[in-house]
């Protein structure tokens, strides 16, 4: 006999015992009542345990909304993590960049500044040597020449009180009594005729070419309009019109130096003018 036959077995002695003593007509009643609270029972136990499902899948998804909550939470942190990584990678690529550039600029600049200073130079060189070859070859004497500069061999020597040229007290006026020292000589810069002057100390044994680009350099040649030219003048003639001659001359640039023509506090005039020729007093 199995657990179903033996519950039903049970349940029927329990019912007769319950007629025992009871009319028909209330037995039938006690087990329509008994019936009615087994049904309640029984209902009563299966909302229970729908409420149990009900409590459990309620937790279940809140644990779930939970979980994704804290997923998303993680997902946004880890891409604000790479946002602000990426973002921290492109400034530094862009510092990068910008101080690469700022080295380029500078390197730029300085290229620019040498070689424009020396394409000045050198444009005044070019333009003098055309002017030369343009007079030989019509023969034009031009007017008389001015007094020409002392010879390399002759050049004079200042001479005064003892230990007068080497002392290293300068005193008033100094820059215009002649200068020496170590070496060095003072020579004066001026603009133009009557514009500002820059002190120069050269070494005596510098080359005049290497002089007269110093020079040339000093005062931004090259910021003039390129139909504008610069020349350098001492003693009212051109010193690149003496560079040019004594390179037909066949002359070597070593072997003409500073001292040959200067011996310190002598003025040279940068003088610049336009395309017509006409001296220009103010700095472009």
């Amino acid at each position: 006999m199995d657990s179903e036959e033996e519950e039903e077995h049970e349940a029927r002695l329990r019912s007769e015992q319950r007629a025992i003593g009871r009319t028909p007509a209330e037995h039938a009643a006690l087990e329509t009542a008994l019936a009615q609270r087994r049904r309640r029972r029984q209902r009563d136990k299966q909302d229970s345990e729908n409420e149990y499902y009900r409590v459990l899948l309620q937790r279940q998804r809140r644990e779930q909304q939970q979980r994704e909550q804290r997923e998303q939470q993680e997902q946004q942190q880890q891409r604000l993590a790479t946002y602000l990584q990426q973002q921290q990678q492109q400034q530094q690529q862009r510092e990068q960049q910008m101080r690469m550039q700022a080295g380029w600029l500078t390197v730029r600049r300085q290229q620019s500044t040498t070689t424009t200073t020396t394409t000045g130079f050198e444009r005044a060189l070019q333009r003098m040597r055309d002017r030369v070859e343009a007079e030989a070859e019509v023969g034009i004497q031009g007017p008389s020449p001015p007094p020409p500069l002392p010879s390399r061999v002759n050049a004079p020597r200042r001479t005064g009180r003892v230990n007068y040229s080497s002392r290293k007290a300068r005193g008033a006026g100094w820059h215009r009594r002649g200068y020496r020292d170590s070496g060095d000589l003072w020579i004066n810069v001026r603009e133009g005729s009557y514009g500002s002057v820059k002190g120069r100390d050269e070494n005596e044994n510098e080359t005049l070419r290497a002089f007269v680009r110093h020079v040339f350099d000093s005062w931004n040649a090259c910021h003039y309009p390129e139909d504008w030219y610069c020349d350098l003048f001492f003693r009212k003639r051109s010193l690149i019109r003496l560079l040019v001659d004594l390179e037909n001359k066949g002359v070597e640039e070593h072997e003409v130096i500073v001292r040959d023509y200067f011996d310190g506090g002598e003025t040279v005039y940068f003088k610049v003018f336009n395309a017509e020729g006409e001296q220009q007093s103010q700095s472009y």
